[in-house]
């Protein structure tokens, strides 16, 4: 029955990370955004990310260590997931109880005042297809320590070998009609899917896990038969559909 279900699909939605590219991803280029001290900020940013198995922060987990000289690092208290937009978790800095938040820019944004001159930065990665990480801290209750953000990460990855092959033979060979559905910004998912012959239409970033569901159920609303390929990160919602 699964098999021949399959062979009626004329709708393949991909997910991007793990599964149109190799997964691989790794830290290509990092920026401090503040006066903090260097060592400080890859401690705080490798704790908060510790605890996350997704293969961006596990990439700036490595860098941090890298950076700092620290072995691994401790879980912090008050950890708090956000699926597809970041963490946060209680931290201290030079001895300054602090919160410390992690993630999109989107999500960063919401918290942080982002200037114009790291908006440009963002902008420059993420046009060669990067995904862009922020990271910033805020004072703990009582503290006189000011908002600030404290380092970008610009995190590559690379496209399976096989990738583009499987979308051409999808689209032109069985006339499927093939999609992306991902968490990362526009501009990178934009540039993955021009390498894989992606149509620019059908590429849908910024969607939260909980979300892709939604778009296996709109698209077999409009008479597809669906397909959803993810790796199971994030993508439990839209896989049991």
């Amino acid at each position: 029955e699964p098999l021949d279900a399959l062979s009626k699909v004329d709708c393949v939605l991909f997910d991007k990370t793990g599964t149109l590219t190799q997964g691989n991803v790794a830290v290509a280029a990092s920026q401090l955004l503040s006066e903090t001290p260097a060592h400080e900020v890859w401690r705080m940013v490798g704790e908060a990310e510790s605890s996350s198995m997704h293969p961006v922060a596990q990439a700036i987990v490595r860098y941090c260590v890298e950076q700092s000289g620290v072995q691994t690092f401790f879980t912090p208290e008050g950890m708090f997931s956000i699926p597809g937009r970041g963490v946060q978790c209680k931290s201290q800095c030079n001895g300054v109880p602090v919160h410390v938040q992690v993630g999109s820019v989107a999500y960063i944004r919401q918290i942080f005042t982002v200037p114009p001159e790291v908006d440009t930065l963002v902008v420059q990665h993420q046009e060669q297809g990067m995904t862009i990480v922020l990271a910033g801290m805020q004072p703990a209750e009582g503290s006189a320590q000011e908002p600030e953000l404290l380092a970008l990460f610009a995190c590559s990855d690379t496209v399976k070998d096989e990738a583009a092959e499987v979308v051409r033979y999808l689209r032109h060979h069985l006339k499927i009609d093939v999609h992306m559905v991902t968490g990362d910004n526009r501009k990178a998912a934009s540039a993955i899917a021009a390498k894989l012959d992606i149509p620019a239409m059908n590429v849908h970033s910024e969607v939260l896990p909980q979300d892709k569901a939604a778009h296996v159920t709109q698209a077999r609303k409009c008479g597809k038969r669906v397909a959803f390929v993810g790796d199971g990160i994030n993508d439990s919602p839209a896989l049991a559909q």
